[in-house]
């Protein structure tokens, strides 16, 4: 049972409106949205535009922008990992991909998750991408190499034969013996096929994706509320439709959740396998820089992988959703600019971030029954051949009977 404790406003959710109840999507709309709950069960952190932190990501890191601020670790040993088993999807991604520059110190930690022992993985071309210039330091605990479409700051590297670094333009602090183990290559400098064009055409992909994931989910109708006549148990109240949906939605105001005072029970509905069922909170409005102060208590294993915090409605990048604690749950935030003072456990998405604490897995790990409705086919839903041919046997048998009446009818006239 998960308990939080909130500060001193009355928490009003019964009722409230997703801001998109009325929007329809396409087919592409849930591909894309597909594609983003793809990409947030491989990453643990993916920022759209610039990344300012000195704090840890456990996870795989996607930057699209610049990345700053003071030393940062990306990845985890896979002891620590296998001991948290935090619903990571093993993906051939790079551990850190940054479209623009890098002016801090990084450094991809040993047994970089989605790696094997501590060598990188047979299809993971590199432990890190550089789209623009290293002016910082890359370091890497592991064998693998990394790929630098600009110029390259070789201090704190200390190549080998089993640590390689690839650089497009050019390279400094580098030692004679280092130079057979830190090699040009012009082409990852190239302004159409480079590393950094590659990486703009991702991050404008995820955009789309998360965008469009982040909008499906506020236009879902709530079915389930808040229960708060009792402050010191506050619990979530699920209707009959959970059951028949898989997932449950819960929508709530941003202004609401500042500065409540009372426990609340977050009680994650089995899912009849030994899961928990989905849950999304969709947070209406932004909570304008002033930071959430819920603390959580202990709760189920599995939260952070269960639930999804989406703040849709959070206008530009300039607004700032910000935790003032530590949180549970994958925080879906691609429009805004996220800000925290603690952990975070699981995955984060983010127009910008401001990173003043940890990013801890467990990325997200939850079914995707929100994306299949009634009157949408799932994503890349085609027919099979078969069906294909006896859907056109039975439109030549509709057209025969049709032929056939409309001969009658002339006989008939006749």
């Amino acid at each position: 049972m998960l308990k939080l404790n909130f500060g001193a406003v009355a928490l009003m959710a019964t009722g409230l409106a997703a801001s998109a109840n009325a929007t329809t999507f396409s087919t592409a709309d849930y591909q894309n949205a597909t594609a983003g709950v793809q990409a947030m069960r491989e990453l643990n952190l993916i920022v759209l535009g610039d990344l300012s932190s000195g704090h840890e990501v456990e996870g795989k890191a996607f930057i699209g922008g610049n990345v700053s601020g003071n030393a940062e670790n990306f990845g985890i040993g896979n002891a620590e990992f296998n001991r948290k088993n935090q619903g990571f999807a093993a993906n051939s991604r790079p551990t850190l991909t940054v479209g623009g520059n890098v002016s801090s110190g990084v450094h991809i930690n040993n047994g970089a998750i989605g790696n094997t022992g501590k060598t990188v993985s047979s299809g993971e071309s590199s432990l890190a991408d550089v789209g623009g210039n290293v002016t910082g330091t890359v370091g890497l605990n592991l064998d693998g190499s990394i790929r630098v479409g600009g110029t390259f700051n070789g201090s704190n590297f200390n190549p080998s034969a089993a640590k390689r670094a690839t650089y497009g333009v050019s390279a400094s602090n580098l030692q004679a013996q280092d130079l057979a183990f830190v090699t040009q290559d012009a082409s990852l400098a190239n302004s159409v096929t480079g590393l950094a064009k590659s990486i703009g055409t991702q991050t404008s992909a995820l955009n789309t994706q998360l965008t469009t994931l982040s909008n499906i989910l506020g236009s879902l109708t709530a079915n389930a509320t808040l229960n708060t006549s009792d402050h010191n148990n506050i619990n979530v109240s699920y209707d009959g439709t959970v059951a028949s949906t898989g997932y449950a939605v819960i929508n709530i105001n941003a202004s609401d959740l500042l500065g409540y005072s009372g426990t609340l029970n977050f009680n994650l509905l089995g899912d009849g396998n030994g899961g928990y069922v989905t849950t999304l909170v969709n947070v209406i409005g932004a909570n304008s820089g002033t930071a959430f102060q819920l603390n959580f208590g202990t709760g189920p294993a599995k939260l952070d992988q269960n639930v999804i915090w989406n703040f849709e409605s959070t206008g530009t990048p300039t607004q700032t959703v910000s935790f003032g604690t530590e949180w549970f749950g994958s925080v879906l935030a691609p429009t805004a600019t996220v800000s925290n003072n603690n952990a975070i456990n699981g995955s984060v998405i983010a127009k910008m971030f401001n990173q003043g604490g940890e990013v801890h897995l467990g990325t997200f790990a939850g079914t995707t029954h929100f994306l299949v409705t009634t009157d949408t086919p799932p994503p890349g839903a085609v027919p099979e051949p078969a069906s294909w041919m006896t859907m056109l046997m039975g439109f030549g048998i509709i057209g025969s009977l049709i032929r056939g009446k409309r001969r009658k009818g002339s006989l008939a006239a006749a």
